[in-house]
């Protein structure tokens, strides 16, 4: 049995395009639990000192990452379409 590689396309972008921010958010969560650098920890770190630009820096970084994979896998899923829809 062949797997057809054009037809679960659609599926396959529409999947990181799910998976993408939702993988950026498990970084920052692991990195309040387990690591000593990062973006989790400064978030933790200004969050006690009550640091609000700090903090807000930090959350606006993560998002800023976030829509930029989410905008890359649209653009992946738009050259996909043309060349295989």
């Amino acid at each position: 049995m062949r797997a057809r590689i054009p037809a679960g396309l659609p599926v396959l972008t529409t999947g990181m395009k799910v998976a993408m921010p939702l993988a950026i958010v498990g970084a920052v969560i692991g990195e309040w639990f387990g690591s000593d650098a990062g973006v989790g920890p400064v978030m933790l770190v200004a969050m006690r000192n009550y640091q609000m630009p700090t903090m807000w820096a930090a959350v606006v970084t993560t998002v800023v990452l976030a829509l930029a994979l989410y905008g890359l896998c649209v653009l992946i899923d738009r050259l996909v379409s043309v060349r295989f829809g």
